[in-house]
């Protein structure tokens, strides 16, 4: 892998070039230029040389909307999919050839990856009240993982630990998310893929909790 690189992104998916830069630093390489395309079309491309390329779209209308293609060749890196999804799932696979498939400390294996997920929701919960009581930090470490493990559903338990704005003496007071605390992530699932789901104690309360916490199903 020799630099300097250029970046190739859509507009709206600046996640994938703020993964990359953070990745290749992590692997001890330079951040790369980075480059908007102008046509917000499901495809990136690191490459050592710059200019346009076209949208190549080799998908069928059966395969997968999650689906995507990872070509690592000597010059460049390019992924394509139909859909964001699956240009975000193809980050993460190259994010993980990064770490564990290296060669040598400057060499990629030359590839090609044709990938999707078997499996239409991919789960996992974190159950803060059975203490000690997840913090808000240890959350989105947990989430930035499993969207790097391409899961794409969250939910939290969290009982009676919310801070009920009408019913403050519900939550324990240094155990309790807050609604400002939780707000932040709906613009973080969509960048992710992301789908939260929050349960609270099924009582009358449980709508308060999920309006403020969960985006749309």
């Amino acid at each position: 892998m020799q630099g300097p690189w250029v970046f190739t992104y859509p507009d709206s998916e600046d996640i994938l070039f703020h993964q990359l830069a953070e990745e290749l630093e992590l692997a001890g390489f330079s951040r790369p230029q980075g480059r908007a395309l102008r046509k917000d079309i499901p495809c990136f491309r690191l490459s050592s040389r710059s200019g346009h390329f076209k949208d190549p779209m080799p998908f069928k209308e059966s395969d997968p909307m999650e689906s995507y293609i990872l070509h690592i060749q000597p010059s460049e890196i390019l992924c394509v999919s139909p859909s964001p999804q699956g240009l975000f799932y193809g980050m993460q696979t190259l994010r993980q050839i990064l770490r564990a498939n290296r060669v040598d400390a400057n060499t990629l294996p030359c590839l090609k990856i044709k990938d999707w997920p078997s499996l239409t929701w991919r789960c996992f919960q974190d159950d803060l009240t059975r203490g000690p009581s997840s913090r808000l930090s240890t959350m989105i470490e947990a989430l930035e993982l499993g969207s790097f493990l391409k899961m794409n559903l969250f939910t939290y338990y969290m009982e009676y630990q919310y801070a009920f704005e009408k019913h403050p003496q519900i939550g324990p007071p240094e155990g309790s998310l807050t609604p400002q605390e939780l707000n932040p992530w709906s613009p973080m699932a969509n960048s992710c893929t992301w789908i939260f789901l929050g349960i609270s104690n099924p009582l009358d309360i449980s709508k308060e909790s999920c309006d403020t916490s969960a985006t749309p199903i």
